[in-house]
């Protein structure tokens, strides 16, 4: 399990082409363009997880998943995600949340777990015959830059949902870096969000736990 921090910020409704011509001519590199699918998960309020019918590797993230919903609200309830993301030909297992920063970007805080393309096969089964339950499944198309430069470093996520605009998600070890990035890629008449899951869902009435998927 690994755990990564970072600051992150929406730039809403972008012109998708007209980003990724700016990002190339600033010598961005292109990392990713593939469809990245995504379960998630919560911890069953009737059922008690059977640990012993877990991948070892997976039985911290869960235990520490299942510790936030001891006082009774799901993860659901708390905006954690516990989810499994098939991202290109990369595999991962996540808890993921948000902690407070400032009012410019989010912190963001991932505990990752790489799969096998076996185990993600597998996964949905893996974790509901644990006694967790399914909540979401959901489909994105992603298009990820990224700039390695001695003060701009940043990274780059294009995202396209079913129903929801294309948006950036910018992220980057400070606020300044971001909305440096945000002023030079000519994205200064556009809204930002720091919002997550359902809280960002919920701009465009789509309800975040459901099967969401491109037709």
């Amino acid at each position: 399990m690994k755990k990564v921090e970072e600051l992150e910020l929406k730039v809403l409704a972008v012109n998708k082409e007209h980003l990724i011509n700016e990002l190339e001519k600033n010598h961005a590199e292109k990392i990713l363009d593939a469809l990245t699918e995504i379960w998630t998960f919560d911890i069953s309020k009737s059922l008690e997880i059977e640990y012993t019918k877990l991948p070892a590797k997976l039985v911290d993230t869960i235990k520490i998943a299942e510790e936030l919903t001891w006082h009774g609200k799901s993860l659901r309830d708390q905006n954690y995600h516990l989810r499994a993301r098939k991202q290109g030909e990369h595999y991962e297992f996540t808890l993921k949340f948000s902690k407070s920063h400032n009012i410019d970007v989010k912190k963001e805080v991932e505990l990752n777990t790489n799969l096998t393309k076996n185990e993600w096969g597998k996964i949905g089964q893996t974790i509901t015959d644990a006694g967790l339950i399914v909540t979401a499944h959901q489909q994105k198309k992603r298009i990820s830059y990224q700039i390695v430069h001695e003060s701009l470093s940043a990274h780059f996520d294009i995202d396209t949902w079913p129903g929801i605009p294309t948006y950036l998600e910018i992220e980057a070890s400070n606020s300044e870096i971001i909305h440096n990035w945000i002023k030079k890629l000519g994205l200064g008449g556009n809204q930002v969000s720091i919002l997550s899951g359902q809280s960002f869902f919920d701009l465009y009435n789509i309800n975040f736990y459901s099967e969401l998927l491109f037709k």
